[in-house]
């Protein structure tokens, strides 16, 4: 829950761009463009630590994504926004379209890629990196967008829709034996010496 002074003090500042709801904390962004610009003005109002950066697929192109603040001073208050992203089919990331190199510049909502805040936040890096691992969302500015979890043998992003466990059938199986396979060589290097 959002305290009144607090409320008025984010429509006063971020303007007729976010939907909120003090009550739940919640704040809907309804012009993606102004991001960056809603994220600052945030960060100076208080809201200096990022929670939590997620996304969810839609379906095609279409994914919201979601941010959690808290509050610097006043621990007991977050804020979740709330915004919309669509993502040109034409400009998806090479490991979706099986390994081309294309450059894609800089954008916003509708285009190729998302603007990175983590040069508002610097904890939401991590964050951008597992979104662009698992979604395929990639975040201009991140100065460092790989993978963190997944193998990268795996072609796709888990977490969207049209990704098909049924393609990788026997992939987890296949990783444990290759990760076996490593660890008695190494055993076996290990009792020659």
């Amino acid at each position: 829950m959002l305290p009144d002074e607090l409320a008025g003090q984010i429509r006063e500042d971020c303007g007729d761009v976010l939907l909120l709801d003090p009550a739940r904390g919640w704040a809907i962004l309804t012009d993606s463009g102004q991001l960056q610009l809603v994220c600052r003005q945030l960060k100076n109002i208080g809201f200096i630590r990022a929670l939590n950066m997620t996304a969810n697929h839609l379906g095609g192109p279409d994914f919201h994504l979601y941010l959690t603040l808290r509050h610097g001073r006043r621990h007991d208050v977050s804020l979740t926004l709330k915004w919309k992203f669509t993502l040109l089919e034409g400009n998806a990331p090479a490991a979706d379209r099986g390994g081309e190199d294309t450059e894609a510049a800089p954008a916003y909502a509708g285009q190729s890629v998302h603007p990175s805040l983590s040069l508002i936040w610097r904890a939401t890096e991590l964050m951008e990196r597992e979104i662009f691992e698992f979604f395929g969302i990639p975040f201009a500015g991140n100065p460092n967008l790989i993978g963190l979890i997944l193998d990268p043998q795996l072609q796709g992003f888990p977490l969207r829709r049209e990704f098909r466990a049924a393609s990788h059938e026997n992939y987890a199986e296949n990783v444990l034996k290759q990760r076996a396979d490593a660890a008695m060589r190494e055993v076996l290097d290990d009792a020659q010496l």
